[in-house]
C-alpha cells in the first residue's frame, strides 16, 4: 500500500534479481558489489519504509498534540487558585497559540487526507511532535511562574505603639551582673 502500484512491479522484480544474483554469483562477489546491490534496493525501499512508519506514528503524534493542546486550553481558562495570578493578557497569548497550533495540525491533516498512502507525507510525525513541544515550551513559564509574595504589612513605630519596660540604671555602688544574694556557707 505504501508504494505506487506503477512502481510496485518494477521494484519486485528487482528484489527478484537482487535474491537470484545472491544465490547465483553472489557467493563470489566483492563488499563493493553487495554494497552497490544494497544502496540500489535502499533508495527504493527506505522511502516505503519511512511512509509506512509515518502512516502509524502520525496519528499517535497528533493525539498527543491534541491532549497537549487540551490540557493547556483547560488551565489557560482555568478559575483555579493557584492561577488566579497569571493576567489575562497572558492567558490570552496561550490561548492564541493553541489556535495557531489547531490551525496548522488541521490544515496538514487535511493535507495529508487527501494524498496516497505511496505519496510522500503532507506532514510528518516529528514535526506535529515539534509543535506540541514548543507548544509546552511556550506555555509552562508562563503558568506556572508563582504567585508572588503577598506584600509585607506597613511598619509602624513599634516603640510608640508598645509598653516599654524600661530598666533603671544602676547607681554606682550597686554591684553590676546578677544582683541575687549569694548563699555560702
Amino acid at each position: 500500500a505504501y508504494i505506487d502500484p506503477k512502481e510496485q512491479k518494477e521494484f519486485l522484480a528487482r528484489l527478484t534479481e537482487a535474491e537470484d544474483w545472491l544465490y547465483e554469483e553472489g557467493e563470489d562477489a566483492s563488499h563493493d558489489a553487495y554494497v552497490e546491490k544494497v544502496s540500489g534496493l535502499k533508495a527504493t525501499g527506505e522511502p516505503i519504509v519511512e511512509r509506512y512508519r509515518e502512516d502509524k506514528e502520525r496519528p499517535k503524534a497528533a493525539r498527543e498534540l491534541r491532549d497537549v493542546v487540551s490540557q493547556w486550553a483547560d488551565r489557560a481558562t482555568s478559575q483555579e487558585e493557584r492561577y488566579s495570578h497569571i493576567t489575562s493578557e497572558e492567558r490570552q497569548k496561550i490561548i492564541d497559540r493553541i489556535e495557531k497550533v489547531q490551525e496548522w495540525l488541521d490544515e496538514k491533516l487535511e493535507k495529508q487526507s487527501t494524498k496516497s498512502k505511496w505519496d510522500a507525507p503532507a506532514v510528518f510525525a516529528n514535526e506535529i511532535r515539534k509543535q506540541r513541544d514548543e507548544l509546552v515550551y511556550f506555555a509552562t513559564p508562563i503558568m506556572s511562574r508563582p504567585k508572588p509574595a503577598p506584600a509585607p504589612a506597613p511598619k509602624v513605630d513599634e516603640a510608640a505603639d508598645a509598653d516599654v519596660e524600661v530598666e533603671s540604671p544602676k547607681s554606682e555602688g550597686e554591684p553590676k551582673g546578677n544582683t541575687e544574694q549569694m548563699d555560702v556557707d
